[in-house]
């Protein structure tokens, strides 16, 4: 896994995150920091680094077009190996699973921010 996130860790991010948008959906009070914290103690990482994770969670869930955690914008500063797997756990772990997107909407960025692309060839 790059960055050294592993997929436990992985998983336990998208599991809490999918706890706090349940709760959300449930106008239920989220205490973030604890979440935060809690991950942090199991797994040896600053909570920021965890708060920071959640956000590139919200990222996927944005790039689904679903709704995602209210306070954590998302962030799209992760790498696309990292994007894949986030997307996986969402779709084993949500209820409201999707067909991957990740991939699909990787592709067409590169191919917008690609300079002198050939014109299609059309039939006349």
């Amino acid at each position: 896994m790059t960055n050294g996130w592993g997929r436990d860790e992985l998983e336990a991010s998208v599991i809490a995150y999918i706890s706090m948008l349940n709760a959300g959906r449930r106008d239920q009070k989220i205490n973030k920091a604890e979440i935060y914290r809690q991950l942090s103690s199991r797994f040896g990482r600053t909570e920021s680094a965890f708060e920071r994770r959640m956000s590139n969670i919200s990222h996927v869930y944005h790039m689904n077009g679903r709704e995602w955690v209210k306070g954590l914008k998302p962030l799209s500063n992760v790498g696309s190996n990292v994007l894949r797997v986030i997307e996986e756990l969402i779709n084993e772990n949500d209820e409201f699973s999707s067909l991957p997107t990740i991939d699909f909407e990787q592709s067409v960025t590169k191919l917008l921010e690609t300079k002198n692309l050939p014109k299609p060839k059309g039939t006349i």
